[in-house]
């Protein structure tokens, strides 16, 4: 799932799909660090993720909030921004 033009997530293991949150652990990944990051910056770390404001559009759901937050260790610099994504949602 991307969460913004250069960061995804992925091992996601949904929990609470269709209710008003839904809970994914997983990993963040910044697509620039991918390949060839220095040794000292993390191209990826855990996560938990949290969608939210479910909407309804073209006869299907979507979640418009995305909140990620680091387990276990500190987010990366390149993902300050995650804590807040606005996802993309078909016009009604």
């Amino acid at each position: 799932m991307y969460l913004t033009e250069i960061t995804t997530s992925a091992e996601l293991e949904w929990r609470h799909w269709g209710s008003p949150q839904a809970r994914a652990d997983g990993v963040a990944l910044d697509l620039n660090w991918v390949s060839g990051h220095p040794d000292d910056q993390a191209s990826s770390y855990r996560v938990e993720v949290v969608l939210s404001d479910l909407t309804k559009r073209l006869g299907a759901a979507y979640y418009r909030h995305a909140a990620v937050t680091p387990v276990g260790s500190p987010a990366p610099f390149w993902a300050e921004e995650l804590s807040n994504v606005r996802l993309g949602v078909p016009k009604a």
